[in-house]
């Protein structure tokens, strides 16, 4: 069976590079609607699909 495979990482607290993350090809960003950034705080995750 055929498919794809995705690498998780998630996206925690403040320092995020995630305008170079989503530039590349066959990233997946998605953030999980909190609008106040808190250092160590889950604010989504980045899929690397391949």
């Amino acid at each position: 069976m055929g498919g794809r495979a995705v690498v998780v990482w998630r996206l925690v607290g403040t320092g995020l590079a995630i305008e170079a993350l989503a530039a590349e090809s066959g990233i997946e960003v998605h953030f999980d609607g909190k609008t106040e950034v808190q250092a160590g705080r889950k604010m989504g995750h980045v899929n690397r699909v391949g």
